[in-house]
């Protein structure tokens, strides 16, 4: 069952399997990079306190550090809209439309189609780029 945008995106072939995996494994390495938050209660008494005991932002495992480092560089290879784009369906699981809307498009058409086709683009590079990573 592939209920997420990503997954409605490739079952409705908007992108190819090969640009499917290739955002998969992106969306793979920012969770485990941990870089998806916190899932805890928010204490209104300390929204801007700093606790360095929980060590914010960092990396807690060299796992997760790898995983940063993978995930940064995959998307400084693809580019800052591209990169935009796939962070916000393959991280956050925005929809086509809204992604579209962020990227100032008002028709709602133009919007799902011109995010598909940047969405598409990523999903290229990301290829590329893993591709020429496990070959080192």
């Amino acid at each position: 069952m592939l209920d997420d945008a990503l997954g409605r995106a490739w079952m409705r072939s908007k992108i190819s399997g090969e640009e499917y995996s290739a955002l998969k494994r992106y969306a793979l390495h920012w969770l485990a990079g941990g870089l998806q938050g916190p899932i805890q209660s928010v204490d209104l008494n300390r929204i801007f306190a700093f606790d360095p005991s929980a060590m914010s932002g960092l990396a807690k495992t060299e796992a997760q550090a790898d995983h940063r480092i993978a995930y940064h560089d995959a998307k400084a290879a693809i580019g800052r809209r591209p990169g935009f784009v796939a962070d916000q369906i393959a991280c956050y699981d925005s929809s086509l439309l809204s992604v579209g809307i962020m990227l100032g498009y008002h028709s709602p058409f133009h919007a799902r189609q011109n995010a598909c086709q940047i969405l598409s683009d990523a999903g290229y590079r990301l290829a590329r780029f893993w591709g020429d990573r496990d070959r080192r």
